[in-house]
């Protein structure tokens, strides 16, 4: 079973006639990430990365930002949804 995340759709649509959404445009959840990785890459935040409970990372910081830029980004797109 396949699971499919809600991207949110297109982050910047475009209201014209000439222009259709395509599937390699940036979506929402894409911007919301990128966004968020901007706070997350501060080097003051390099300190709080998970740790195996012997003091070793499980992830390198760049992947622990990564995944937790796509957790806001999730987030955001949930917030937008109506309940």
């Amino acid at each position: 079973m396949s699971y499919k995340i809600n991207n949110g759709g297109p982050a910047f649509p475009n209201t014209g006639d000439d222009w259709h959404y395509s599937e390699t445009a940036l979506t929402k959840r894409q911007w919301y990430a990128g966004m968020a990785l901007q706070a997350l890459i501060d080097p003051k935040l390099n300190e709080l990365h998970d740790t195996d409970g012997y003091g070793r990372r499980k992830l390198t910081p760049a992947q622990d930002a990564a995944q937790r830029a796509f957790a806001y980004a999730d987030a955001m797109i949930a917030a937008e949804q109506p309940e």
